[in-house]
């Protein structure tokens, strides 16, 4: 190959990195080890009525948050008991992080 031509292959590969690869369209690539069966995250608790009024009067009150405090505190409320159960059945050992 002339030195002409390896400069012109030279300049496309700068000017294409990706050429001659898969393109994945924009979405992030499946890590190897990932299960194939499901990729949507499980939302785990008992709380899901609250959870689901709360986001139902954020979406009708989305200028006046305010108006739905008294769901927070209720979604709040229900984490906090569902927490203070699941303590209470590991023994009251706290997952504090703590060294």
């Amino acid at each position: 190959m002339s030195s002409k031509e390896e400069i012109k292959s030279k300049i496309r590969r700068d000017l294409n990195p990706g050429e001659g690869l898969d393109h994945n369209e924009g979405q992030p690539k499946r890590a190897p080890h990932a299960s194939k069966a499901s990729t949507t995250a499980k939302f785990l608790t008992n709380c899901s009525e609250e959870h689901a009024a709360s986001l139902k009067c954020i979406e009708q009150n989305y200028q006046n948050r305010g108006a739905c405090q008294p769901f927070f505190d209720n979604y709040k409320q229900c984490r906090k008991q569902e927490n203070d159960k699941r303590l209470e059945a590991n023994g009251g050992k706290g997952g504090g992080g703590g060294w």
